[in-house]
């Protein structure tokens, strides 16, 4: 009976044993697949975090090289640059140290026909100027992403594939100080995605970033599976490298949205190790259990107590794993929201003690109010959620909070997971700061500005009170620009706007626009005089001198100041009429402030309409051409025609003196002078098929166009359409135009003379008049401007100019005509002295080209030839 007891005992300890075992062993493996896949899920979520901080890393360089590229874009100065190609710009502006102080690697100004004004490249590693890389020159087509800007507002920024790197790139249109156009060209900046780039990235980020080109010839196998699984619904991918290492990757695509880069961030695999040493500890401890039950399973159905002590040991060890997990978690009471527990990670994050955690609620550390905990207490269960918790020492940080509901006992308690995201969101706050101030005096811009704004908009309606908003604009400003550089102006700007904010109250707006623009936001306005108390202050604040190296400066600005309600009640309604009045005190001479009146927006909106009219009149057809005859004194006949432009709009004729100013300003003189210059030829050649023949047909050259790097192949390609002779074409320059730099206009001047063109000097003796420029320029006629004309017969010294003038024509052998002509004492004294052609009302006005036929048809001469012969 003994050995049967004893066997029996033995089968049940076997069974009990095995039983156990087996359970252990279901406990084991789930144990295993559930911690450890969640420790890899946090691990992979961190990963991908990582990933997201790089990629925004790299974007902020990109917002960045914007922002530096928007300095200069929007600048007057480079507005005409990209028109001129002034020279004196790039000294002042443009030095070599600029590219080191701002990491720029290239630099290039370049109209929209793909034409480069200034390029420049600079190799930050050897401080030394390189040559622009050929490869990038067919990036930068008229096609191309980098040159098509829809509007003012149009920002290109993104990757570059090149051979020597990849280039972070961005574009901008070259505008205004005000941001306005024509668009005639961009600013291209770029900065290389080198070694040194990538590890002031990993600098920043505290990762370690490495990047690769799709295009590499060696491209090892780990990024090749990148490339392969990486797409757009799942643009990270997470693989680990070993059992230390764990990588992310992801795409980056060029500015052509093809794939350009792979970025490969490394993390140690600290929360896997925690893991599996974790798993690992539980496999020991199941093993050791197995093999106790096994043995003294018999004692455990008589001795519970065993059982319940080693069920504590089980819940001990796995708070144990809580407690030294990386992540915050506490457990909560779903009912009071009292915390009951906590692990070290929680407690060191927040700075509390364990006493000290226990006897504290959500609402405790929760920063917002106990409604919005409770409400975010719902929404945590169902989602992860970014919110701010209070420290101990009373500062506030971010951590991203999820929960899961439990049940304990009769009681429900949640396990809310805490993690630590406060340095993802000071860098997010840092790129939010960077798009609404400026980065060189760090006011408001124009978006935080426009936000002021419409807040205030909507306050002072409620309150029924006015605001007011002042356009600020500093006198003199591009002088100081262009003597001292931009980097002293820059210095000026800060400075300026240091006393401007110290000039207003803590509740007002000083924001800067552009350029040396700023705006002031007054709220709170009670009478007019209180704007005029202000602006008489900022004035006077101004009038301090500044001191920049050894440069001591005195500067002045002027106001522009509109009302709110009674200017406007929109935004861009203020900011237009304290613009109007600001450019109408600048009128006045400047240093003033000035209150906007109606009358002024009448004159800039006649002024816009005017413009608005112009850039249609060509496309409209509203422009016609008349022509003065020019007479040959030797003969009385006609002997050529000047062409004349004219404007009808709307059954009105608007004298040339009213818009061509404008079009001068606006730049739509191009395709005014194109035009004219094109129906003057056609029109030329129709008189010479019909026999008139010795006829020279003379058009006006504007200094605008004559800028123009292609005017010389414009004028050849219009007189070749036309199948005109060019000895039947004459240009008249103003003598403007020959104050152009020296070397640059002799080439243009005798591109033109070998096209066979001829070349007169238009109101001669009315701008700088010179022996010099006529000796070294290959000018074939001087027109005697109608001031001097006039003069004949009632001013000696008038008549002496006259006849200067015309015995130099006759000692530079040039052909002298004579404008303005009405009166016979005039012709005489004009044919006395040897003047070849003469042009004016005396023989007849401009005509239209029909009219002009009827009087070459009609054989009209000079009649009074004869008699002064």
């Amino acid at each position: 009976m003994k050995n049967i007891f004893n066997s029996r005992q033995f089968k049940m300890i076997v069974i009990i044993g095995l039983s156990l075992s087996a359970l252990f062993l279901v406990l084991m493996i789930a144990s295993r697949l559930i911690l450890l896949d969640s420790f890899v899920e946090i691990e992979q979520s961190n990963v991908r975090k990582n990933v997201e901080r790089a990629i925004n890393a790299l974007n902020g360089e990109l917002t960045h090289l914007a922002t530096v590229n928007g300095d200069y874009a929007g600048w007057d100065d480079s507005y005409q640059f990209i028109l001129n190609g002034n020279k004196e710009f790039l000294d002042a502006n443009l030095p070599d140290t600029v590219f080191p102080s701002l990491r720029l690697n290239m630099l290039i100004y370049i109209k929209n026909n793909g034409d480069i004004v200034y390029g420049r490249a600079y190799d930050l590693n050897k401080e030394a100027v390189v040559p622009v890389p050929e490869s990038l020159y067919k990036h930068i087509s008229p096609e191309s992403p980098l040159l098509r800007h829809p509007g003012t507002e149009s920002l290109v920024k993104g990757l570059l594939r090149l051979p020597d790197g990849i280039l972070l790139v961005t574009s901008r249109p070259v505008l205004t100080n005000e941001y306005k156009g024509p668009i005639h060209g961009s600013l291209i900046l770029g900065r290389y995605l080198d070694s040194a780039e990538v590890e002031l990235l990993a600098q920043q980020t505290k990762l370690s970033i490495n990047a690769l080109r799709l295009d590499d010839n060696v491209i090892p196998d780990e990024f090749k599976l990148a490339m392969i699984r990486i797409n757009d619904a799942d643009p990270i991918m997470v693989s680990p490298l070993n059992k230390d290492i764990i990588a992310g990757y992801t795409i980056v695509n060029d500015i052509y949205g093809d794939r350009a880069l792979v970025v490969k961030i490394e993390t140690p695999r600290n929360i896997y190790r925690q893991g599996v040493q974790t798993i690992t500890y539980f496999i020991l401890w199941f093993v050791f259990a197995a093999a106790i039950f096994a043995v003294v399973s018999y004692w455990l159905f008589e001795k519970l107590v065993l059982s319940r002590r080693k069920g504590k040991e089980s819940e001990a060890k796995y708070m144990a794993v809580v407690e030294h997990a990386n992540e915050g978690i506490i457990i909560v009471n779903s009912d009071n929201k009292m915390i009951l527990e906590g692990n070290t990670a929680f407690k060191s994050l927040l700075g509390y003690g364990n006493d000290e955690i226990l006897n504290m609620s959500l609402y405790d550390i929760f920063a917002e109010d106990s409604e919005s905990v409770l409400l975010e207490v719902e929404r945590i269960v169902k989602e992860k959620r970014d919110l701010r918790l209070r420290h101990k020492d009373g500062s506030l940080l971010y951590a991203e909070l999820s929960a899961s509901p439990l049940e304990q006992c009769d009681s429900q308690i949640m396990c809310v997971m805490v993690h630590d995201i406060t340095e993802r969101k000071v860098f997010e706050e840092q790129l939010i700061d960077q798009a609404n101030h400026d980065s060189l005096t760090g006011l408001a811009n124009r978006n935080l500005l426009n936000d002021r704004l419409v807040q205030a908009t909507a306050y002072q309606k409620r309150k029924k009170m006015q605001f007011a908003v002042m356009l600020l604009d500093i006198d003199r400003f591009k002088v100081i620009n262009d003597t001292l550089g931009h980097s002293s102006g820059d210095i000026l700007l800060k400075q300026i706007a240091e006393r401007l904010v110290s000039g207003v109250r803590n509740y007002d707006t000083v924001a800067r626009l552009s350029g040396d623009e700023f705006v002031i936001l007054v709220n709170d306005v009670a009478d007019t005089n209180d704007i005029i108390t202000v602006a008489k202050n900022i004035l006077e604040s101004l009038t301090a001198s500044v001191k920049i190296n050894e440069d001591e400066l005195f500067v002045a600005a002027s106001i522009g100041i509109s009302l709110f309600p009674s200017d406007g009640e929109s935004a861009d309604h203020l900011l237009m009429k304290a613009d109007t009045a600001m450019y109408h005190c600048k009128a006045q001479g400047g240093n003033n402030y000035q209150f906007f009146a109606e009358e002024m927006n009448l004159k800039a909106k006649n002024r816009l309409s005017m413009e608005t009219n112009l850039r249609k009149a060509v496309e409209q057809q509203e422009f016609i051409l008349y022509y003065q005859p020019k007479v040959d004194l030797s003969t009385g006949e006609i002997c050529g025609m000047e062409a004349l432009i004219r404007w009808q709009k709307d059954g009105k004729m608007i004298s040339p003196a009213e818009f061509i100013p404008l079009a001068e300003e606006t730049g739509v003189i191009l395709p005014i002078g194109e035009w004219v210059l094109r129906t003057s030829c056609r029109d030329m050649k129709q008189l010479i098929d019909m026999g008139f023949s010795n006829l020279v047909m003379s058009s006006n050259l504007s200094s605008r166009q004559f800028a123009n790097d292609k005017i010389v192949e414009l004028i050849g390609r219009i007189v070749d359409e036309s199948s005109l002779d060019p000895m039947h074409v004459e240009l008249e320059l103003t003598e403007s135009i020959l104050m152009e730099n020296e070397e640059k206009l002799i080439r243009k001047l005798y591109a033109i003379k070998d096209r066979g063109i001829r070349l007169s000097i238009d109101d001669f003796g009315t701008g700088y008049s010179s022996l010099s420029y006529l000796k070294k320029f290959p000018i074939d006629v001087l027109k005697i401007d109608r001031s001097f004309v006039m003069d004949i017969t009632t001013n000696p010294d008038g008549a002496s100019i006259v006849e200067t003038i015309l015995a130099m024509t006759h000692t530079l052998r040039l052909r002298s005509v004579a404008e303005g002509v009405e009166k016979l004492e005039e012709l005489m004294f004009l044919a006395e002295h040897g003047c070849e052609e003469m042009q004016g009302y005396y023989f007849s006005r401009p005509v239209p080209f029909d009219a002009f036929i009827d009087l070459l048809r009609s054989g009209k001469k000079l009649q009074t030839v004869a008699k002064v012969s």
